[in-house]
């Protein structure tokens, strides 16, 4: 039998509608509005809509209070868990929000929807050689239907061992500059990811691309000499020489 969508339900989906698309705070004001009156009738989903909303709005205090007090209710929840794990992406808290996104995976090891969220996330993160440890399992799961990204994730795992990277080490690359562009009030979302061939040379190299939210041209300049501050001081000298971490905005909060 069909589950019964409830309201809290039908506001989680309205919720993630807005997460790709653009800033609209009306439509979120009417979202929290909602959302308040279910928390004592359905206290999992209205806390989960309610720290989804503060994600949007960049309050990370308040998002993370209203997700915990979600799981404070269901630990387990599954919905809940992979809905705070997604504002802590759009936070730039990508470390945290992979735990998340594996503990989803741990709760539901049978569900192929959660291990697509789970791979896409690992190869939006970098951590390809992780992901490709899994792809075998999404095709017992899937066996008619090839994982979107298994290629990409083998050949960035390859080429970041040929290259003496660890998936730390990349992850932390985006990290790094993820946690730049919140700091000074983005939000942030990872984009496509590419392995790049020099047509001249042997050049061989990892594009990330880092979707953020409303970045005007003036704060460019400070934004990118942060962004390298950081990346000039991590140890490992081939992180700097094989990938390139790149953002770029389309709008307020539409990445």
């Amino acid at each position: 039998m069909p589950v019964a969508q409830t309201k809290g339900r039908d506001l989680i989906l309205r919720l993630n509608d807005m997460r790709h698309g653009p800033f609209n705070e009306v439509a979120l004001r009417a979202i929290r509005r909602d959302a308040e009156a279910l928390r004592a009738t359905e206290p999992v989903e209205a806390y989960t809509v309610l720290g989804g909303v503060a994600c949007l709005c960049r309050d990370v205090e308040a998002m993370r209070k209203a997700h915990e007090a979600a799981l404070r209710v269901a630990p387990d929840n599954v919905v809940a868990n992979s809905n705070y794990g997604f504002s802590l992406l759009h936070c730039g808290l990508f470390p945290e929000a992979l735990a998340l996104f594996r503990k989803c995976y741990a709760l539901a090891p049978h569900d192929p929807g959660i291990l697509n969220t789970l791979i896409s996330v690992l190869k939006d993160l970098g951590r390809y050689r992780e992901a490709v440890e899994l792809l075998p399992e999404w095709e017992r799961l899937s066996p008619s239907e090839s994982h979107t990204d298994a290629r990409f994730i083998r050949d960035a795992a390859q080429f970041l061992k040929a290259a003496g990277i660890s998936d730390d080490d990349q992850g932390m690359m985006a990290q790094e500059a993820a946690l730049v562009l919140t700091q000074h009030g983005h939000l942030v979302k990872p984009g496509e990811v590419r392995l790049i061939q020099d047509p001249e040379s042997d050049d061989q190299w990892l594009e990330q691309l880092l979707g953020v939210s409303d970045v005007s041209t003036d704060r460019v300049v400070d934004l990118n000499e942060a962004i390298a501050k950081k990346i000039v001081a991590m140890p490992n000298a081939a992180v700097r020489e094989h990938i390139v971490v790149r953002y770029t905005s389309s709008g307020r909060n539409g990445y």
